[in-house]
């Protein structure tokens, strides 16, 4: 299947081997980096499928602009957030180049659904786990109190942060033949 939406586009070739196994790749790219992907599918006669998938997803921002308060966020970056002290008015204010790196296994059951000239349909749910590294170049930090100003860094400074989460997946495919064969 071929997936395109606002950013980039994105594609997933499934090469069968036999009935019951096939090998996928595919990958992705956009404005703000690239995806690659790799799997595995094992099939049983009445559609149902395992899929055994690892991707890998390198974005970067630059000049990403963060701004927060003691109430909420102002910015729709949730990641990164200074711990914001209790009464008075504060805001915050960050400016950064962001570096982020996805590695993730998953694994999905699904259904395949063939229709006519080999379109199919695939509707899958699945479990995974990532780890994701972030590295930001901070060229601008200040807090605000009131109507006093501070500035906190200045040449840019270096925060790495690495976090490990599970993942619930679900989601469906359409895909498209590229040759005609005959039917397994």
């Amino acid at each position: 299947p071929c997936v395109i939406w606002d950013e980039g586009v994105s594609g997933m070739f499934e090469y069968r081997i036999k009935k019951i196994i096939s090998v996928e790749a595919g990958g992705g790219t956009d404005a703000l980096g690239y995806t690659l992907r790799a799997g595995t599918r094992l099939y049983t006669r009445s559609g149902f499928y395992f899929n055994f998938l690892f991707f890998y997803r390198n974005k970067f921002y630059n000049d990403r602009v963060y701004k927060w308060n003691n109430h909420s966020e102002l910015s729709p970056v949730r990641e990164t957030r200074p711990p914001l002290g209790s009464g008075g008015h504060y805001c915050y204010s960050m400016i950064a180049d962001e570096r982020k790196q996805v590695t993730c296994g998953q694994v999905l059951w699904g259904w395949e659904f063939v229709f006519e000239k080999g379109i199919c349909l695939d509707i899958y749910v699945g479990i995974g786990y990532r780890y994701k590294y972030r590295q930001l170049e901070i060229s601008s930090y200040t807090s605000t109190y009131s109507s006093s100003t501070t500035t906190y860094y200045s040449p840019p400074k270096k925060e790495i942060k690495t976090y490990y989460e599970g993942s619930l997946h679900s989601g469906f495919q359409i895909g498209f033949p590229l040759m005609r064969k005959k039917r397994l």
